[in-house]
This record gives structure tokens, sequence and C-alpha cells, in this order.
């Protein structure tokens, strides 16, 4: 059995995991990360994670369990709560807000951020434990902005497959992320000219960049999710 693990990313990895075991079904985890960015570098943050694709296996373990849509409620917005109250203790991060959706299979954490510095700091929280101490997640000046790919969920997957832990060691890591998506959804008070990740778009204002990627498939799971905006 899996350890008990607090933080965010440790929890993410459970998600997956849970939807491994509903192969039969459309199996997966879907995770948002967005952010707006005014010009002075402040702005607004949002993950989220949306367990839909698992809907009809947290159903299916109802004859199993009393009421495992509840457990997996409580299990999920406890750590995402977890994580909200170590982000208040960051400096110049404010507004640290978590919801959960309808029917319990959508959880979110949100806050508003005073500078990239600050959004970098709170970045660590989300991934402690997991990505080395000191990482840069994000950049930005007057002509750029980068969104650096940490190899979070890849070293995650890692770390738990070197610990002696059967339960995560014998999955297939293929089959169960094979469903699972990470997109990120970034906006900005100035135009984009261009971006370097070949799978991400702009939008038609040209204030947006959409990157919607498959964690593990088989095209895209090669593929860095760091991406260079130019305005």
């Amino acid at each position: 059995m899996l350890k008990r693990l607090p933080y965010f990313s440790h929890y993410l990895l459970g998600l997956l995991i849970l939807s491994s075991c509903s192969i039969p079904f459309e199996a997966g985890v879907d995770v948002y990360e967005g952010a707006y960015f005014r010009n002075d570098g402040s702005g607004k943050f949002e993950i989220s994670v949306d367990l839909s694709k698992v809907e009809k296996f947290i159903k299916m373990a109802s004859y199993f369990n009393r009421d495992p849509s509840e457990c997996t409620r409580a299990a999920v917005h406890q750590a995402f709560r977890h994580t909200a109250n170590r982000l208040r203790r960051v400096p110049e991060i404010t507004q640290v807000t978590t919801a959960l959706g309808a029917r319990a299979l959508r959880f979110k954490l949100s806050f508003e951020f005073g500078s990239i510095k600050a959004l970098n700091r709170a970045m660590r929280k989300i991934h402690a434990n997991v990505d080395q101490r000191g990482l840069t997640y994000f950049k930005m000046n007057n002509h750029a902005f980068m969104r650096i790919d940490t190899k979070s969920i890849a070293r995650l997957v890692a770390y738990r497959q070197t610990h002696d832990d059967s339960y995560v060691t014998s999955f297939d890591l293929e089959t169960f992320f094979k469903n699972s998506t990470y997109q990120f959804v970034y906006s900005f008070d100035k135009p984009i000219r261009k971006r370097s990740h070949r799978l991400s778009r702009i939008t038609q204002d040209r204030r947006t960049v959409i990157l919607k990627q498959h964690i593990f498939d088989e095209q895209e799971r090669n593929t860095s999710f760091s991406n260079k905006i130019l305005f």
C-alpha cells in the first residue's frame, strides 16, 4: 500500500495509479495549470485535477466500499488543503483558495502572486519532495516568458518505483498514463508574437497560449513541457 503522501505532487501520482485500475473504461486524470500574467510580473495562478475519466471506476468500487466517492473527495481535498496552508506562508502569495467541483470529481487550487519570484517559491511548495530545491519554473521579462519543464511527474514516478513499493512497481506506466493529460493555459496583458512549443497554439486575440500534452503518449512523452513565448 502507498505510504501517506501529504504533498500535492505525491497525491497526483496516487490519482494516476487509481486511473490505471479503470483500464476497461476511458482511464486517465486531467491536470490543468493556468495563469494570468500582468506586465509587472504579478498575476493569478490556478491548478486543478479532474477525475471525470475515472468516475465509472469510482461508481464500480461502491460494490466493495460503503462510499468510495466520499473517500476520494476527502483524500484529494485534504491534499489540496494541505498545500494551500503551506502556500499561505509564502511571501507575496495571497488569496489562496481551494474549490470542489460537481460530483466531487474536480478539485482546484488558486492564488494571487505578487511577482514571478513569488510564483516560483509557490511552485516549489506545490512540488515539494519531488523537485530539487531552488528550481525555477517561470521566467519573465519585458520581451519574453518561459515555462520550464522540471520533469516533476517523471521524477515522481521514478522516485516511487525506486522505493520498495510493489503496488506502484507492478503497474505498466505507459498503460495507466495513456489517457492522462496536462494542459497549460497562460494569458498575458501584452500580445504574443511567437511560441517555441510545436504543440502549443496562440488564441485569436494573441493574448493566450494553450498547450495540452498526453503524459506518456507514445508520440508526446519525449516532448518537453518547456515553452518560450516572445512578446
